[in-house]
């Protein structure tokens, strides 16, 4: 991994990792008002670091990668739609969601960043993350006395979309047991579209660790030793904490009310009264509008989908179904050529894909995560083939 990242991290890259970690620990403590507002003034400052460093990803001679230029074209989507909207200070948290693709990017692509200082800001992320994770369930303990048959916890999702970061990294001593760790969470947080999306890729990871080559018999017999440990750990806690960890896949109608939700977003747009709503939508973050009055609670649409269709029209989905195409074409390339990226890109495509479908990708501020990885993954596959050597190897 010796050509993939610079001998000194840039300053500006530095100040944007400091205005991330501040933005995930405030979160924690947004009921205070001044923490409130000073989140507030992070994340525009986000804003204006990641609109700086998308403007110079197009400036890259020779490198317009899609997946950008969709992302870039949606954003402004985004602006025009918000201007006219109720909701215009919503639009900043998507605007960072996407945008973090680009600065992303653009740091793999350039050589931007330390290993070292990229690995300290998800291993730091990874920490805060799990700390809210910890308080907010000792704290629904402490309420209800048993989390059995409450609803899932969406800080669970904040681990699962930290997930490929550290399948990334998994050749560093730390990033295994932190995979453990964070599975761990994921199965408390009760959330079942986050469940899902890391049990296939922590499943091949375990694989993968246990085929890795090796001459030294000790070595194999304690990977296989490892193995059965964690197998074993996690048999145990399934068994005792049954109820907390699997009830919500059994209760219910198991869409926890999003049925009814989707149905009411769906055919508030099929049934809108011009052609120009089915083309263009109702405009942006206007899902609140149609909840509040069918269920008496203003509520986006907990679906990408739903609420690009609704807010955006037949041509916000079309947009946004690109993005996702373009993103699932490296899939592609990087099963052909690029191997040893190919876990961590296919757990953020699931993990992408899953959360866009159940709950929402682009309107979740913690997304901005997400699309740091996809970014990173896609610049260090461009810098790869410009230079025609390999970057990563096994």
């Amino acid at each position: 991994m010796h050509y993939i990242y610079a001998d000194k991290t840039k300053l500006g890259v530095l100040v944007v990792f400091v205005i991330l970690l501040m933005i995930n620990t405030l979160g924690a403590v947004n009921d205070v008002p001044i923490y409130r507002m000073l989140q507030q003034v992070f994340k525009l400052s986000l804003f204006v670091a990641l609109v700086y460093y998308s403007v110079k990803v197009q400036c890259i001679k020779g490198v317009g990668p899609l997946p950008n230029t969709l992302i870039v074209l949606f954003c402004y989507v985004l602006l025009l739609y918000s201007i006219f909207s109720f909701f215009f200070q919503n639009v900043l948290v998507s605007l960072n969601v996407l945008l973090s693709f680009c600065f992303f990017y653009y740091i793999g692509y350039k050589k931007q960043v330390k290993e070292k200082d990229l690995y300290l800001f998800f291993v730091l992320t990874f920490i805060i993350s799990s700390l809210k994770f910890v308080f907010s369930f000792m704290r629904d303990l402490s309420e209800y006395g048993d989390v059995a048959g409450l609803g899932g916890d969406n800080l669970g999702y904040m681990l699962a979309i930290l997930f490929p970061a550290f399948i990334l990294f998994a050749r560093k001593k730390m990033s295994i047991p932190i995979i453990i760790i964070a599975f761990l969470l994921i199965l408390f947080s009760r959330k079942r579209g986050a469940i899902i999306a890391v049990s296939l890729p922590f499943i091949l990871l375990m694989y993968s660790f246990f085929k890795m080559k090796s001459r030294n018999i000790l070595v194999k017999g304690l990977k296989i030793l490892i193995i059965m440990a964690v197998l074993v750990g996690l048999y145990n806690v399934l068994l005792n904490y049954y109820d907390i960890i699997l009830g919500r896949f059994e209760s219910g109608d198991g869409t926890s009310g999003r049925a009814l939700l989707y149905m009411t977003v769906f055919k508030g747009w099929y049934n809108s009264e011009s052609i120009l709503e089915i083309l263009f939508g109702h405009g942006f973050y206007s899902t609140t509008i149609i909840t509040k009055e069918k269920f008496g609670i203003a509520l986006y649409a907990h679906s990408d989908w739903l609420e690009l269709i609704y807010d955006f029209g037949l041509i916000g989905l079309t947009i946004y179904a690109l993005i996702l195409l373009s993103l699932l074409h490296y899939l592609v390339q990087i099963f052909r050529k690029f191997r040893h990226y190919l876990l961590a890109y296919t757990s953020c495509m699931i993990v992408f894909v899953i959360k866009s479908v159940f709950s929402g990708v682009y309107l979740d501020a913690d997304c901005v995560i997400l699309m740091s990885i996809i970014g990173l993954i896609i610049g260090l596959v461009e810098r790869e083939k410009k230079n025609n050597f390999p970057i990563l190897s096994n």
